[in-house]
């Protein structure tokens, strides 16, 4: 049975803070050093080169590090996938003479791609390994220095007498440099000609008009951006593998403290100019069941503010969303009776 075991690679980092009373400084290697920006966008760069060579991992491992998590999840995002598929685990970091066979025996026999995020020193070990591939071979020679991907391609079989399954050989097809990869991205997706300065996905966004009812009054809450310019209702780029309402619903709990309903009718699309291009945002309204208090909302930096409808509309400074929610009061009185969809914590 034949399986593809790709291998996200990052230099080992070491944090030069935590070496202040050592002798030899640098020794200490930092877990919460999170993926310089360069390897971020390389390892966007990854999951579009993943999707458009049809090597989706279907499980995706990372070390419990900060930046071998950051790397398995924009890889995933740009392929298409939930971050949610990503989980920590601690044998990687812990790199035994059976870890492959382990990971590869918990697979499945449905399962044919399992994507590692790993330091360099753990990518070795395992090119050694599994491919016989020497730290010499120009295929990693790099690794030390810069990130990269490998492509494996293992043989696996099962153990007589038991049920689980030993990599019993395997092929280094592939060495990747991201750099070599096009520094732009396609859109609208990986097959598209337009090129972006970010993944496609970014450019898709969701966002929710929190609303509640105040002595009969239709209320409309407004926050602050980041630096506190201007006021807008909580949106936020649309994840890949959730849904629309559950991406807005999300940017509602950070940006403004507030958890609710989101009604599944999109209200309408407005447009911002951000990372180079045009962000096209589907709005939704969702009925607050719930304000956080300051110590449970995370951007509590920001201002949050309600306000009847039309205040609300003059306040926010995009002119299509000034519309938008405007168009409110008649959108809930035409969907009184549809369903909504319960999001956030408590619900």
């Amino acid at each position: 049975m034949l399986k593809n075991l790709l291998i996200f690679s990052h230099p080992v980092v070491r944090d030069s803070s935590s070496a202040a009373g050592n002798s030899r400084s640098g020794e200490h290697r930092s877990d919460q050093a999170d993926l310089p920006d360069r390897w971020k966008r390389n390892a966007q760069r990854i999951g579009v080169w993943m999707e458009k060579h049809r090597l989706i991992p279907d499980q995706v491992r990372c070390a419990p590090t900060l930046m071998s998590r950051t790397a398995a999840e924009k890889a995933c995002k740009s392929a298409g996938l939930n971050e949610d598929i990503v989980r920590d685990d601690v044998r990687i970091s812990r790199y035994t003479g059976s870890l492959v066979s382990e990971l590869l025996a918990e697979m499945g026999s449905e399962s044919t791609c399992m994507l590692l995020a790993v330091d360099a020193k753990v990518a070795l070990e395992i090119c050694r390994q599994v491919a016989g591939v020497r730290h010499n071979d120009p295929e990693v020679a790099s690794l030390n220095t810069s990130d990269r991907l490998l492509h494996i391609e293992t043989s696996v079989r099962e153990t007589e007498g038991t049920a689980s399954k030993v990599a019993v050989c395997g092929h280094l097809q592939e060495s990747l440099d991201p750099s070599s990869l096009p520094k732009l991205f396609p859109y609208p997706d990986v097959f598209g000609s337009e090129q972006r300065p970010r993944p496609a996905y970014y450019y898709r966004q969701s966002a929710v008009i929190p609303f509640r009812y105040c002595d009969d009054e239709l209320e409309v809450l407004v926050v602050s951006t980041s630096k506190g310019k201007r006021w807008v209702v909580p949106k936020g780029i649309h994840d890949p593998g959730k849904s629309a309402q559950e991406s807005a619903a999300n940017e509602a709990m950070e940006e403004a403290g507030v958890l609710g309903n989101v009604i599944d009718v999109e209200v309408g699309r407005y447009t911002h100019d951000k990372w180079g291009a045009t962000c096209t945002v589907a709005v939704y309204p969702m009925e607050v069941t719930e304000v956080l208090d300051d110590d449970q909302w995370p951007e509590s930096h920001r201002k949050r503010e309600w306000l009847c409808v039309d205040a609300a509309a003059d306040r926010v400074h995009q002119h299509e969303l000034q519309g938008i929610i405007r168009s409110l009061p008649e959108m809930l009185g035409e969907h009184s009776s549809g369903e909504s969809k319960p999001h956030g914590r408590g619900e």
